[in-house]
């Protein structure tokens, strides 16, 4: 399926909502920590997907984190609230460890990612929520 999907632009997978919950419960039982649908989903797939590349052990999975949630900025705001973190895969990773691992990116998104701060300082400086449609485009 993976290769035939290479020639396809698109590809539809589903998950019923019992087994995105019996993924998460069973990943997180393993993991011994609270874990979201999509870090278990996402840990998944990438799980999934590291078993048919070429070369595995250098398999880096790039996961979209929108921080936006998160602060008190508006979603209609642009900005570097949305980025990819990179969670490192190998052929012998567990998926309840690379849903870990998604996790704790995420988690630590506003320490690991200086964006973040660069943005809230660019913020304050010019004037703060209050004023952020002055300087932000929304889109």
């Amino acid at each position: 399926m993976l290769f035939q999907a290479r020639k396809k632009s698109f590809i539809k997978l589903y998950f019923s909502p019992d087994k995105l919950r019996r993924m998460k419960q069973s990943f997180a039982q393993k993991a011994n920590q609270a874990l979201s649908t999509n870090d278990a989903l996402c840990a998944h797939l990438c799980s999934w997907i590291s078993r048919f590349e070429e070369n595995p052990l250098k398999r880096k999975n790039a996961i979209a984190v929108n921080y936006r949630n998160k602060t008190a900025i508006d979603n209609q705001a642009l900005g570097n609230f949305v980025e990819t973190v990179q969670i490192p895969t190998s052929p012998t990773s567990e998926r309840y460890q690379i849903a870990q691992a998604i996790r704790n990116a995420v988690d630590t998104f506003a320490v690991q990612h200086l964006n973040y701060f660069a943005t809230c300082d660019y913020i304050e400086q010019k004037g703060g929520l209050r004023k952020i449609s002055r300087f932000v485009n929304n889109c």
